[in-house]
């Protein structure tokens, strides 16, 4: 029986239901029958990550986090995925046999971003920044400084925009704030800190002459799927 990937999502939906069609767009077989076999739990009423971090009122995000990858295990799930960054900061935080499971977006980021020939300036919302998810995790220091966070001011830009903008407008990004922001860090690419990305980095790559390079971890992992369902993928913890 082919293995289960559990993808908790509705982190934000259209985000995570996008991921979903960019699994099987790059993981449709010749036959059908021998695709990805993927389960969606698309949870919207999970409450604001960034809020419950910067207010240190936790317990009812992880609550509702472990319930929705309790429910993909039942389910029959052996890797799970979340698509939301913020909610990274609860893995360790998680019953092993998930934690361990889990192909995480962080890790993924981070061995991309040290591969990358360029710099690249971090995009997420403030809650992952203030939490330090990416620069907490064990693969940080292996970049010596490829991967630059904002400063206080242009993140607090990145953070409205992915709120007002990206969320409210489906995925629709203000390509001149990025476009500054790349010029201004002398970055060659972004890394997607935030899954509210994935739509538009899709969108740029369907582009004929994408002008913003993305750093996507949802994408890679669409990409790389069979690879990455193996043990070693979770986060430290």
């Amino acid at each position: 029986m082919k293995e289960i990937v559990g993808i908790l999502g509705g982190m934000g939906p259209l985000a995570s239901a996008e991921f979903l069609k960019t699994l099987y767009e790059f993981n449709m077989r010749d036959k059908e029958q021998t695709s990805p076999h993927c389960i969606l739990y698309s949870d919207p009423s999970i409450p604001d990550r960034t809020e419950a971090i910067l207010s240190g009122q936790t317990n009812e995000v992880f609550k509702h986090i472990l319930h929705g990858l309790e429910v993909l295990e039942k389910l029959g799930a052996a890797h799970f995925i979340l698509t939301c960054i913020s909610a990274h900061y609860f893995l360790s935080e998680f019953p092993a046999k998930i934690r361990e499971s889990i192909i995480s977006l962080v890790e993924v980021s981070l061995k991309e971003a040290n591969a990358f020939p360029g710099r690249c300036l971090l995009l997420a919302t403030t809650g992952t920044i203030q939490a330090e998810i990416f620069q907490k995790h064990p693969l940080w220091p292996e970049l010596g400084g490829k991967l630059l966070l904002p400063n206080d001011e242009d993140q607090e830009k990145i953070h409205q925009h992915i709120y007002k903008q990206i969320k409210l407008n489906r995925g629709t990004i203000n390509e001149s704030l990025l476009q500054a922001l790349k010029e201004k860090y002398e970055v060659d690419a972004f890394v997607a800190g935030c899954t509210e990305f994935h739509m538009s980095n899709k969108t740029l790559l369907a582009s004929e002459n994408p002008s913003l390079r993305f750093i996507d971890p949802l994408y890679t992992i669409g990409r790389e799927l069979p690879s990455l369902m193996r043990p070693g993928m979770s986060e430290q913890s």
